[in-house]
């Protein structure tokens, strides 16, 4: 599965580090570490970082005109009700 921002990449490559061996680099990385095989950290970490995002965008940025769009109309029924 590849990863869907370039701050997930590092994270994964932090994991696959601990994974093999090195000691890990926060308790995020130690609990991930624990949880995931190291076939699922290499399939993360390979991913190629050229054309990812950042970050992730949250739920907001993403629905940011629908949810605009809702506050507008609550606004409205206010005022004329």
């Amino acid at each position: 599965m590849p990863a869907k921002s370039k701050a997930q990449q590092r994270f994964m490559a932090m994991v696959l580090e601990a994974k093999r061996g090195g000691k890990p680099a926060s308790s995020a990385v130690a609990k991930a570490t624990g949880s995931m095989t190291e076939k699922q950290a290499r399939d993360f970490a390979a991913t190629k970082r050229k054309g990812l995002p950042a970050h992730k965008a949250t739920y907001a940025k993403e629905h940011r005109g629908a949810i605009m769009k809702k506050l507008a109309e609550r606004k409205k029924k206010k005022t004329t009700a």
